[in-house]
């Protein structure tokens, strides 16, 4: 086992002599002893101390705690400050910096040790709560479901930021109202129900029934929610509701009951009136050939998807219930570790069904192009933004080459959801240490975006079958990230709902590059009086 280092900085020599023989005798490394604060930082720098033993009064214009303070912001590290000085003065100046002990001169070994071991087990410990507090503080600001935390009469406590998003409501306007006010009423009575076998649940989660939930805007918003009871949680002291916005879902299901309504209707209209429509029926025969044939290829695609979503649901439920019943006896690292399996399994779903809604409202006819002319280098700005922190996390290069004149005729939102598919597709199959390149470059009244890596690349094969439904064309991550190939084939939809072309140049091996081509231009065809 390495030796700890220790800094010495005292500019009494004999003072720094006995903490020399104390340090060396106590089985730790010296680095030093030096006697000015200007040092103290080189050193610090230099050579990585894992604590730092300072005088407060020193050689020079700067004194410990000068040294101290540069020290917490450079590289932070346990100091204990060693003076003859306890006047209330010098005790304020010393609390700035922090430290981790404060030892009085004149002093004994008994004294420097246990400071010292006091001072590297709380540094360790303080480190260690800093990176789950982090941890925790990114998982909230980055999800998209809403967090609230009610107490047992059902009042808002807390909120993610998601709220506001989804709901309209900022966390001044919501806290200390009661979450039943906002409830539709015919859905009411369900919902009290949730909240009351939340509440004599403990432990367990309990799963409310789709309810409407009025939005700031005066409309009203389909939630699906989880509740758990963790009143007696210290950290928590209340019931915990995950929601997720099921609108759209809710929107398509209403339509596609209607649509069948009318499948009926006319199914029985035909069987009235079969005698007067034989030759309509051999047309009719020939579209349900047709449909048939696409259902099928829709059928496998649908199998596919439910697949791939069985397997993570499934992953979150195992990993869920054995932590359930071992969480007592499972180290932290090892509830961070279930934790963290847990949170990409939802993702990897939550991924899935984003694309499939989207895919869903092309599909129904739902999502109409309303193209304009867009400045490029605007949307892949925020694409840069949305992603450089994913790909610094996986160790890839991000790079993003669009000069601010070059310009595209399309759907803001479907392209950019387009291209932002192809970047995290692009950093999901790229290695450590690899790179991912945005560019673009206009011509003949055109714009090409490619979207380059230098990942594990596709045989021709896999590039045939690519953008194909009726195929189940999925890889894994290099980081063993998980997905379902939809986002390409929505991709492509969205691409040419825009009048647009994609194709994919790869090497097995050696990397990928998606090539998008789009109109840079507002076609003739359109009168310009009506955009203006």
């Amino acid at each position: 086992m390495l030796q700890q280092k220790i800094l010495v900085v005292e500019d009494e020599p004999i003072v720094a002599q006995d903490l020399a023989r104390i340090l060396t005798k106590l089985g730790f490394s010296i680095i030093g002893p030096c006697s000015t604060a200007s040092e103290a930082i080189e050193l610090v720098l230099s050579e990585k101390p894992d604590a730092a033993l300072i005088d407060i009064h020193l050689f020079g214009d700067q004194d410990g705690v000068d040294a101290a303070l540069k020290i917490n912001e450079l590289n932070p590290l346990p100091i204990i400050f060693i003076t003859a000085f306890v006047d209330s003065e010098t005790i304020k100046r010393a609390a700035l910096a922090y430290p981790y002990g404060y030892i009085v001169k004149p002093f004994d070994d008994n004294q420097i040790h246990i400071a010292l071991e006091i001072a590297l087990h709380k540094f360790e410990l303080d480190n260690h709560l800093r990176k789950n507090e982090e941890r925790f503080r990114k998982l909230v600001s980055n999800s998209s479901d809403i967090t609230t935390i009610l107490n047992t009469s059902g009042d808002f406590m807390y909120m993610s930021a998601s709220c506001e998003l989804i709901l309209g409501y900022s966390t001044e306007e919501l806290t200390g109202k009661n979450i039943f006010d906002f409830i539709h009423k015919e859905d009411l009575e369900e919902i009290q129900g949730f909240f009351s076998e939340a509440l004599v649940t403990k432990h367990s989660k309990v799963i409310a029934p789709p309810y409407r939930f009025y939005h700031s805007n005066g409309s009203w918003i389909y939630l699906e929610s989880i509740g758990a009871n963790l009143s007696e949680d210290s950290l928590i002291q209340g019931i915990i509701i995950n929601s997720r916005d099921i609108t759209d879902r809710r929107n398509t299901e209403e339509k596609l009951n209607s649509y069948l309504d009318q499948v009926v209707s006319s199914k029985n209209i035909l069987q009235q009136t079969t005698s007067e429509l034989f030759g309509v029926n051999k047309k009719l025969l020939k579209i349900e050939a047709e449909l048939r044939e696409e259902i099928m290829s829709k059928d496998k695609f649908f199998a596919i998807i439910s697949h791939d979503l069985r397997s993570p649901f499934g992953n979150v439920l195992k990993l869920s219930e054995f932590l359930i019943k071992n969480i007592n006896t499972l180290t932290t690292n090892e509830i961070h570790e279930i934790a963290g399996d847990i949170h990409e399994s939802g993702r990897t779903v939550f991924n899935l069904l984003e694309n499939l809604l989207q895919w869903a409202k092309i599909e129904s006819g739902k999502m109409i192009a309303n193209p304009s002319l867009i400045k490029l280098e605007q949307m892949t700005g925020h694409i840069e933004e949305l992603f450089r922190g994913i790909a610094e996390a996986k160790g890839v290069e991000l790079q993003v080459d669009i000069s601010d004149d070059i310009m595209i005729y399309a759907d803001n939102n479907m392209l950019f959801s387009a291209v932002q598919n192809l970047v995290s597709n692009a950093i999901k199959f790229t290695d450590r240490g690899g790179r991912v390149s945005l560019s673009a470059e206009s011509e003949n009244g055109k714009t090409t975006i490619k979207i380059k890596d230098t990942g594990i690349g596709m045989t021709t094969e896999e590039q045939a079958k690519l953008f194909l439904r009726a195929y189940h064309f999925t890889q894994t991550g290099t980081a063993g990230e998980q997905g379902a190939g939809l986002g390409l084939i929505l991709s492509k939809e969205l691409i040419e709902k825009n009048n647009g072309t994609i194709r994919v140049e790869s090497t097995k091996n050696e990397g990928t590059t998606f090539i998008i081509e789009l109109p840079n231009t507002i076609p003739q065809s359109i009168d310009m009086d009506s955009l203006q």
